[in-house]
């Protein structure tokens, strides 16, 4: 097993507020749809599967967001939809490498992989690698996909 096998991975993001509306400075986040994924409230579930380390932080009580970061393939027609811009030489492709956010149902960004060439930013090895393939499809690239298309059609006039 090795991280060239994977075709996606998915990153869940445990964030506060204010780390949920510090992504508006960095690039291509929509600033709009974070303040909305805000206003809707906080969503953030402990799965069985978390590290209980983590649980001795001192924010006891404090409500947070889940946030779900995917790096992995999409159909060109989505990145259409979304107003991605496609560069010219990858405009025959009906699939590319894509980096996306999203909370409370919205999408946060999506953008295409900027890593030439095109590849999974990750690197994972033996029983990490293994235990970490167990623990994503908790969330699912089925699910996730359907949470962009949800998306896209909530955001469509």
């Amino acid at each position: 097993n090795s991280m060239d096998e994977a075709t996606y991975v998915i990153e869940r993001h445990k964030m506060s507020r204010s780390q949920l509306r510090s992504l508006k400075r960095r690039p291509h986040f929509r600033d709009s749809v974070i303040e909305e994924a805000i206003d809707i409230g906080e969503n953030y579930t402990k799965e069985s599967w978390e590290d209980d380390l983590a649980d001795y932080a001192p924010e006891h009580g404090v409500e947070r967001y889940q946030v779900l970061e995917y790096w992995g393939m999409c159909d060109t027609s989505m990145l259409e939809e979304q107003e991605v811009e496609i560069p010219e030489e990858l405009r025959d492709f009906d699939e590319l490498q894509i980096n996306a956010w999203i909370c409370n149902g919205k999408l946060l960004r999506m953008v295409l992989n900027p890593f030439k060439p095109a590849k999974i930013p990750y690197n994972f090895s033996g029983p990490i690698f293994t235990k970490f393939i167990c623990q994503i499809h908790k969330v699912g690239i089925y699910l996730f996909l359907r949470l962009i298309r949800i998306c896209i059609r909530s955001s469509s006039p």
